[in-house]
């Protein structure tokens, strides 16, 4: 007999996600950010205070898939959501009464709970860091999946960098914010200026991240060697 229980759950779900989500950006206090569609609601708590009277509280909770959001929420995360022009933050944390930050939201355990307390609205800025991509790959056109398992990944400001990268045999990648390249880059290898980079650009959509433009820049020629990458 099909389980009614898990198929009204996923069906739920499904529901919440199309007509009662919202697009947050959730940041971990330690990695990377990601977005994901969330669910805000009230929770109400009750405890007793010193004098043995019956206080009530509320948290403001988040329902997020765990497929969204893999790991487990910690103290101190925080939850960003813009509307209206200006962004509210949202902190994790263990409100009195509870054993931790989250709890799982339905029997399947596919969707956290996580509650948070509302910190204070700023108006809505675009986000100071974004995501950018180095490294070496034998391949001569690198996918989406190639650049986030094969490259190394940091959140940065802009494009200057100085990395030294080992290729066995293989091109130098440099995977920049198409935002950041208005004016073409100047690489220089092992402190030599070089144009010997090809460069592609599409949009592309990594773990976490909104769909970005990026621009792609290749080696012309395979490199065998560790190599002193600088941009600027």
């Amino acid at each position: 007999m099909a389980d009614l229980i898990a198929a009204g759950e996923a069906w739920f779900d499904s529901m919440r996600r199309q007509h009662l989500a919202t697009q947050v950006e959730y940041r971990p206090a330690g990695g990377l950010p990601r977005f994901c569609a969330a669910t805000l609601v009230v929770g109400r708590w009750d405890k007793m205070d010193a004098t043995g009277q019956l206080v009530r509280f509320e948290t403001q909770d988040f329902f997020v898939g765990r497929s969204e959001l893999p790991q487990d929420p910690q103290r101190g995360d925080t939850i960003l959501v813009t509307e209206d022009g200006s962004t509210r933050t949202y902190e994790v944390f263990t409100p009195e009464g509870a054993s931790a930050p989250w709890a799982w939201g339905d029997r399947a355990q596919k969707v956290r709970r996580i509650h948070t307390m509302a910190k204070a609205a700023t108006p809505a800025t675009p986000p100071a860091y974004l995501v950018r991509f180095t490294g070496s790959s034998r391949a001569t056109a690198i996918t989406d999946a190639q650049i986030a398992a094969g490259l190394t990944a940091e959140l940065a400001a802009g494009r200057a960098l100085s990395r030294s990268i080992a290729c066995d045999a293989a091109y130098i990648y440099v995977v920049l914010p198409s935002a950041w390249v208005a004016t073409a880059p100047v690489f220089r290898v092992n402190g030599l200026v070089t144009t010997a980079f090809q460069s592609t650009a599409r949009s592309a959509v990594f773990e976490g991240q909104p769909p970005t433009l990026y621009t792609i820049y290749r080696s012309l020629y395979p490199v065998t060697g560790t190599v002193q990458l600088e941009v600027a």
